[in-house]
Formats: C-alpha cells, sequence, structure tokens
C-alpha cells in the first residue's frame, strides 16, 4: 500500500500536492466550525430528517419516522451511511464519521476531475487548472461539512460522468468494453438512492447510449448496454419503491415530490395570490392556513393532496411558475450563497475575536490589525464569488467548443441540463447554491479546458513573436 502511494505521488506530483492542499483547506475548516460552533455547525434544518431513520434502523432494524410508520421522505442511501457512522462513532460523534467520508469522497472526485480532463484533452494544464479550481471551491468544502446528502451525490456524479465519457469513448473508438458502463451505472444507482432528483437521469442517459450504438451501426451492443444500466440502476430504486407499496401502499419517491411540489413549488404562486412574499407564503401552506387544501385531504390520501393542491395553483399561473423557474436556473448558475457566505463570515469573526482577546495592549500593529478586521467580509466575499461565477462561465462556454467529440460533450451538457431542469423550481434562494453543486464540477471541467486554451494561445503567440 506504502509504495503504491509513493509511486501514485512520484507519477502525479502536480495532482498529488494539490490533493493534499484540498485536504489541508477542508480540515482548516472543519476545525474553525468545531472550535468556534461544535457539532451544532454540521447541523441543518434537514439533519434530523436523515438521522432520524438512520437511528431506527439501529433500533428497530427498520427506516421509521418520528410518528413510528415507515419512513417515505427519504430515500435509503444517506440514512445507511448515518447508521453505519453511528454504530462506529456512536451519537456524540457520528457526525465526524460523516464529514471524513465525503471529504475524502470530494478528494477523490477532484481527482476524477483531474482523469477525465486529461482523458478529453490530454493537456495536464487544463487537468491541474480543474484540480485546483475543484479544491478552492467554496460550497464543496461547505457542504463537505454538513450533514446533508449534496456533497455525497455531486462526488458520486463526477464518478458516474468519469465511467460514462470513458464507455462513450469507446464507442468511438469501435470498441464494446461494458465494464465503464457498469461501473458508471453502479455510481449512478447510487446516486438515485442518495437522492431521488436523479432517479429518471438512467433512462435518459440509456436513450442516449442506445441512440449512439444505433448510429455506430452495432444494434447487437443494445442488449447488453439496456441491462448492464436498467439492472444495476433500477433495481435497487425498484426495490426501495416496492418496500413503501407493501408498507405504506405509496411508492415513496414521489412523496418527495409531492411535499416539494405543494411547499415549495405552488408558494411562488400563493404568495402572489395573496399578495404576501415568497417565505411567508411557504409558511402559510406549512401550517395549514390554505383552506383549499382540506378539500383534496378528504377525499385523497395526504402526499396525493399535497400534489394535487400543488398542481392545482402551479396550473393556475403557469407564465409567473416559468418566469420564477428561468429565474431559479439562472441562480444556480451564479448565485452567489449568501447564507453560506454568512455562516462562514461569522465563524471567521467569531475565530478573530478570539484573536484579538489575547492581545491586550491597542494601538500599534495592533491597531492596524483591527482596521482590516472591520473591513466588510461578507459584501467583499459576495462580490469575488459573482466575479469568480460569472468567469467560470464565460470560459466554459469556450471549453464546450473545443472538445473535439461531440458524444462526449452531448452527456456533458445532457446531465448538466437535467440537474438544472429538476432543480430550478421556485424553493426559495438559500437552495440554489446547495444545487449547484450538481452542476458545479463539470462547469470548472469545461472553464478549465476553455483556460488552458486560452493559455496555449499565448504561449504560442510568445513563440512566434520570439521566432520573428
Amino acid at each position: 500500500m506504502k509504495s503504491k502511494l509513493n509511486l501514485f505521488i512520484r507519477d502525479h506530483k502536480p495532482a498529488a500536492i494539490i490533493l493534499f492542499c484540498a485536504l489541508l483547506i477542508r480540515i482548516a475548516y472543519l476545525i474553525i466550525a468545531v472550535c468556534v460552533n461544535g457539532g451544532s455547525f454540521f447541523v441543518t434544518n434537514d439533519t434530523e430528517s436523515f438521522v432520524f431513520p438512520a437511528r431506527s434502523l439501529l433500533q428497530s432494524g427498520a427506516f421509521l419516522s418520528p410518528d413510528g410508520r415507515y419512513d417515505l421522505l427519504r430515500t435509503p442511501g444517506y440514512p445507511a451511511v448515518i447508521a453505519f457512522m453511528l454504530l462506529i462513532f456512536g451519537n456524540t460523534y457520528y457526525y465526524f464519521g460523516v464529514i471524513i467520508l465525503q471529504i475524502l469522497l470530494n478528494l477523490a472526485a477532484i481527482y476524477c476531475l483531474y482523469k477525465l480532463c486529461m482523458m478529453l484533452t490530454g493537456q495536464k494544464t487544463a487537468a491541474i487548472i480543474a484540480m485546483v479550481l475543484a479544491s478552492l471551491n467554496f460550497l464543496d468544502i461547505c457542504y463537505a461539512c454538513r450533514i446533508m446528502t449534496d456533497s455525497i451525490t455531486q462526488s458520486l456524479l463526477v464518478f458516474t460522468l468519469y465511467y460514462y465519457v470513458k464507455y462513450l469513448l469507446n464507442i468511438k473508438e469501435h470498441e464494446h468494453d461494458i465494464k465503464p458502463l457498469i461501473c458508471g451505472s453502479f455510481f449512478l444507482s447510487l446516486c438515485v438512492l442518495f437522492r431521488p432528483a436523479v432517479m429518471y437521469l438512467p433512462f435518459a442517459l440509456l436513450a442516449g447510449i442506445v441512440f449512439l450504438l444505433l448510429i455506430a451501426k452495432r444494434p447487437k451492443r443494445i442488449i447488453s448496454a439496456t441491462l448492464a444500466v436498467l439492472l444495476i440502476t433500477t433495481v435497487p430504486m425498484g426495490a426501495w419503491c416496492l418496500r413503501n407499496i407493501i408498507r405504506e401502499d405509496f411508492y415513496g419517491y414521489s412523496s418527495v415530490s409531492s411535499i416539494n411540489l405543494y411547499f415549495y413549488n405552488s408558494a411562488v404562486i400563493y404568495a402572489k395570490q395573496q399578495g404576501t412574499d415568497y417565505y411567508t407564503a411557504y409558511d402559510a401552506l406549512m401550517y395549514g392556513q390554505d383552506e383549499d387544501l382540506k378539500p383534496h385531504l378528504e377525499r385523497l390520501p395526504v402526499y396525493d393532496a399535497y400534489a394535487a393542491r400543488g398542481m392545482e395553483l402551479i396550473k393556475s399561473d403557469l407564465p409567473t411558475y416559468a418566469k420564477y423557474c428561468a429565474i431559479g436556473a439562472a441562480c444556480i448558475f451564479v448565485y452567489p450563497g449568501a447564507n453560506d457566505i454568512v455562516n462562514f463570515s461569522n465563524e471567521a469573526n467569531a475565530v478573530t475575536e478570539r484573536i484579538k482577546a489575547v492581545i491586550t495592549q491597542g494601538g500599534g500593529v495592533v491597531g492596524i490589525v483591527d482596521g482590516l478586521l472591520s473591513i466588510p467580509f461578507i459584501a467583499a466575499f459576495l462580490i469575488i464569488d459573482i466575479a469568480v461565477l460569472l468567469a467560470l462561465i464565460l470560459f466554459a462556454l469556450m471549453g464546450i467548443r473545443k472538445i473535439k467529440d461531440w458524444r462526449v460533450t452531448a452527456l456533458l451538457l445532457g446531465v448538466m441540463g437535467y440537474m438544472v431542469a429538476v432543480s430550478c423550481q421556485p424553493v426559495g434562494y438559500g437552495s440554489y447554491p446547495r444545487f449547484r453543486l450538481m452542476i458545479s464540477m463539470t462547469v470548472i471541467l469545461l472553464a478549465s479546458i476553455g483556460a488552458s486554451q486560452v493559455k496555449m494561445k499565448k504561449i504560442k503567440k510568445a513563440k512566434g513573436q520570439k521566432t520573428t
């Protein structure tokens, strides 16, 4: 094991250095968070909805909800991870195990991005740029330290893309090595078990693969490809749905959509009808102030009632709903994540206050430091973040043109488009930065390819001038 590590460091020294620095950055962030907030830092509003079924799994052998019924709201992937960490680390420190796993997977995804970039371009410059950008991505660092599904799902999606791209390149070379497709489908099946929004992606990717095999005039390979994707991705999802139908007569995956459809999506229409803001409307729906929901509850099961009332509100004003979906799509790309940055700002400010408290004398260097610390951190961070996001989009557009295989371009843009489409609904601005994690590494990949091309042009131009 040690010799393999030494061999990796020798053959991939820049990549190894970047990964080590990325690890140090994440550990530093973790230490700051623990020093300032303790364990409460890792807990979010959604955390308990994953932790409760995890605890019930250890106690009763089943994923249960707080009301004692079988849990339908959360798919089993993340609660299973938490249950394992509860078993190993106990109730007090389980979150350290989850966060360590998320950080390690995040680092693996960064290295996978490096290999994917090398596979597509053969240029180490582009691959190194991709690693650096991914290592410094603030939201990656932040959400790797949260008890939420976003970080793990992001890593699994990067692994999926890596193997699917590898399979597509095999088709281009008129080979049919199905192992990359099997590996990619395995990670995709885990994605589905961690994040229900991914549930339709296997079918979309399979349709694309079948189309590519047809135009490549290899129809005999369609059967094996179809079996590989469907069996690996849908069997776990189907088993979970079957469990829910047997236990609660409801297949479960749509329960998440039903609740989101009513409480989050339709709130934007309810707000317009009531002449109020989005979050006030959301609270009104959440706390039973919508009188028009009651007739649906009288004739339908609760989740079906949510879905029916949500669709009723949305259909009553489709143009407004479409407008806010378009705004949501834009926000996924460029909304800076103010909630997360404010959280980080509070942590940074608390640490600097501790440093200042150690220094008992004022004036001199202390006065200068105090002056620097009074700079509005949050405003500066927001401006920098927006500028970086816009620059990434610009370079990504350049990178799209530089990928020579249109199949790979279609795959990358198709998965990005899918994740934006299932996430852009009106759900409150605080959620959009989280949703960006599902596309952030793909944007970084494309942007790195575009940035490397700019650098190569400058080098060629400089060489041309020297020659002249």
